[in-house]
């Protein structure tokens, strides 16, 4: 069962579950989170503020772009600017969890 909270709709217990290991808000400057030193990569959808915060923070992003001007935003960071990495679909269409787990390894181990 979902149930509504301060922040937002989980599941039964989820907040007491993830409660010691991290923290879950409506809403954080993004700019300050990525100028933190234990950030060490960014998933973006790569819009343009996102895209330019990551960059200025020095902080690798993953692109997953959805539609409009991200996927072009996505382009510059992964083949210009050599500052992220995009997600390859498999044969149905989706980004699998092992793309994932590979993506995130190429980023905190290169």
């Amino acid at each position: 069962m979902t149930k509504e909270t301060a922040t937002g709709y989980h599941p039964d217990g989820y907040m007491e579950r993830v409660g010691s290991r991290g923290r879950i808000v409506k809403w954080v400057p993004q700019q300050k989170v990525l100028a933190h030193p234990s950030v060490a990569c960014f998933m973006s959808y790569c819009g343009w503020n996102s895209t330019l915060e990551g960059i200025t923070n020095g902080v690798p992003v993953l692109c997953w772009s959805h539609f409009c001007d991200q996927f072009q935003n996505a382009s510059y960071a992964c083949d210009i600017w050599m500052t992220g990495l995009g997600f390859e679909k498999d044969e149905a269409g989706i980004i699998t969890r092992v793309e994932m787990i590979s993506k995130v390894e190429r980023l905190m181990f290169f």
